[in-house]
Protein backbone atom coordinates (compact mmCIF):
# COMPACT_ATOMS: atom_id res chain seq x y z
CA UNK A 1 0.00 0.00 0.00
CA UNK A 2 2.81 2.40 0.90
CA UNK A 3 4.57 1.86 -2.44
CA UNK A 4 1.31 2.56 -4.25
CA UNK A 5 0.79 5.80 -2.30
CA UNK A 6 4.36 6.89 -3.04
CA UNK A 7 4.00 6.14 -6.74
CA UNK A 8 0.61 7.77 -7.27
CA UNK A 9 0.67 10.57 -4.71
CA UNK A 10 4.00 11.42 -3.09
CA UNK A 11 6.24 11.46 -6.17
CA UNK A 12 3.87 13.56 -8.33
CA UNK A 13 3.32 15.92 -5.41
CA UNK A 14 7.06 16.44 -4.90
CA UNK A 15 7.58 17.05 -8.63
CA UNK A 16 4.69 19.52 -8.69
CA UNK A 17 6.03 21.40 -5.66
CA UNK A 18 9.56 21.48 -7.14
CA UNK A 19 8.22 23.09 -10.31
CA UNK A 20 5.89 25.43 -8.44
CA UNK A 21 8.64 26.58 -6.09
CA UNK A 22 10.98 27.08 -9.04
CA UNK A 23 8.65 29.09 -11.26
CA UNK A 24 6.59 31.02 -8.71
CA UNK A 25 9.04 31.74 -5.95
CA UNK A 26 12.67 30.96 -6.82
CA UNK A 27 12.66 32.51 -10.31
CA UNK A 28 11.64 35.85 -8.78
CA UNK A 29 14.37 35.98 -6.12
CA UNK A 30 16.54 39.08 -6.56
CA UNK A 31 19.58 37.17 -5.23
CA UNK A 32 21.08 35.28 -8.18
CA UNK A 33 23.16 33.04 -5.93
CA UNK A 34 20.02 31.63 -4.30
CA UNK A 35 18.42 31.01 -7.69
CA UNK A 36 21.56 29.28 -9.01
CA UNK A 37 21.80 27.15 -5.86
CA UNK A 38 18.21 25.94 -6.39
CA UNK A 39 18.77 25.34 -10.12
CA UNK A 40 21.86 23.23 -9.40
CA UNK A 41 21.03 21.44 -6.13
CA UNK A 42 17.30 20.83 -6.48
CA UNK A 43 16.81 20.70 -10.26
CA UNK A 44 20.22 19.33 -11.24
CA UNK A 45 20.90 21.96 -13.92
CA UNK A 46 24.47 22.73 -14.93
CA UNK A 47 24.92 26.51 -15.17
CA UNK A 48 28.41 27.96 -15.57
CA UNK A 49 29.51 30.48 -12.94
CA UNK A 50 29.95 33.18 -15.62
CA UNK A 51 26.45 32.69 -17.07
CA UNK A 52 23.57 34.98 -16.20
CA UNK A 53 19.98 33.76 -15.79
CA UNK A 54 17.73 36.76 -15.24
CA UNK A 55 14.80 36.82 -12.84
CA UNK A 56 11.58 35.41 -14.24
CA UNK A 57 13.11 32.60 -16.32
CA UNK A 58 10.82 29.57 -16.03
CA UNK A 59 11.70 25.88 -16.32
CA UNK A 60 9.51 22.79 -16.48
CA UNK A 61 9.73 19.18 -17.60
CA UNK A 62 11.10 15.90 -16.38
CA UNK A 63 14.62 16.47 -17.76
CA UNK A 64 15.58 19.69 -15.99
CA UNK A 65 18.70 17.82 -14.85
CA UNK A 66 19.73 17.68 -18.54
CA UNK A 67 19.91 21.48 -18.94
CA UNK A 68 23.44 22.78 -19.47
CA UNK A 69 24.28 26.48 -19.81
CA UNK A 70 27.86 27.30 -20.83
CA UNK A 71 30.21 30.18 -20.01
CA UNK A 72 29.20 33.80 -20.66
CA UNK A 73 25.59 32.96 -21.59
CA UNK A 74 22.82 35.43 -20.84
CA UNK A 75 19.27 34.15 -20.42
CA UNK A 76 16.93 37.12 -20.40
CA UNK A 77 13.74 37.88 -18.52
CA UNK A 78 10.72 35.54 -18.92
CA UNK A 79 12.35 32.84 -21.01
CA UNK A 80 10.40 29.57 -20.87
CA UNK A 81 12.10 26.17 -21.06
CA UNK A 82 10.26 22.85 -21.48
CA UNK A 83 12.84 20.16 -20.82
CA UNK A 84 11.48 16.81 -21.96
CA UNK A 85 14.97 16.11 -23.37
CA UNK A 86 18.35 17.79 -22.96
CA UNK A 87 18.96 21.48 -23.66
CA UNK A 88 22.57 22.50 -24.23
CA UNK A 89 23.84 26.06 -24.63
CA UNK A 90 27.54 26.39 -25.54
CA UNK A 91 29.66 29.51 -24.92
CA UNK A 92 28.50 33.11 -25.34
CA UNK A 93 24.83 32.48 -26.09
CA UNK A 94 22.56 35.50 -25.59
CA UNK A 95 18.76 35.33 -25.40
CA UNK A 96 16.38 38.23 -25.88
CA UNK A 97 13.31 38.52 -23.67
CA UNK A 98 10.62 35.80 -23.65
CA UNK A 99 12.48 33.17 -25.68
CA UNK A 100 10.80 29.74 -25.60
CA UNK A 101 12.60 26.39 -25.80
CA UNK A 102 10.34 23.35 -26.25
CA UNK A 103 11.97 19.91 -26.38
CA UNK A 104 8.58 18.19 -26.34
CA UNK A 105 5.46 18.18 -28.45
CA UNK A 106 2.61 15.78 -29.16
CA UNK A 107 2.04 13.70 -32.27
CA UNK A 108 -1.20 15.03 -33.83
CA UNK A 109 -1.61 11.82 -35.86
CA UNK A 110 -1.63 9.61 -32.77
CA UNK A 111 -5.04 9.05 -31.13
CA UNK A 112 -3.44 9.27 -27.68
CA UNK A 113 -1.39 12.37 -28.60
CA UNK A 114 1.89 10.56 -27.94
CA UNK A 115 4.57 12.84 -26.53
CA UNK A 116 7.69 13.25 -28.67
CA UNK A 117 10.98 14.51 -27.20
CA UNK A 118 14.21 15.58 -28.89
CA UNK A 119 17.15 17.65 -27.61
CA UNK A 120 17.95 21.27 -28.39
CA UNK A 121 21.59 22.27 -28.97
CA UNK A 122 22.75 25.87 -29.38
CA UNK A 123 26.38 26.44 -30.43
CA UNK A 124 28.96 29.09 -29.55
CA UNK A 125 28.40 32.83 -30.13
CA UNK A 126 24.66 32.70 -30.89
CA UNK A 127 22.12 35.48 -30.42
CA UNK A 128 18.46 34.43 -30.15
CA UNK A 129 16.07 37.37 -30.59
CA UNK A 130 13.17 38.26 -28.33
CA UNK A 131 10.11 35.98 -28.45
CA UNK A 132 11.84 33.40 -30.66
CA UNK A 133 10.58 29.84 -30.24
CA UNK A 134 13.03 26.96 -30.59
CA UNK A 135 11.36 23.58 -31.06
CA UNK A 136 12.46 20.00 -30.35
CA UNK A 137 15.33 18.56 -32.33
CA UNK A 138 16.78 21.92 -33.40
CA UNK A 139 20.53 22.52 -33.53
CA UNK A 140 21.68 26.10 -34.01
CA UNK A 141 25.29 26.26 -35.20
CA UNK A 142 28.18 28.47 -34.18
CA UNK A 143 27.79 32.18 -34.83
CA UNK A 144 24.13 32.13 -35.86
Amino acid sequence: MRALLNRWFAVPLVLFLRGWMLNVFVSQLPAARLRYWYYHRVCGMQIDATASVWRGAQFTGDCMHAISVGPNCSIAFQSFWVAGASITLANDVVFGHQVGLYTSDHDPDDAGLLRRNAPIVIGDHVFVGSRAIILRGVTIGRGA
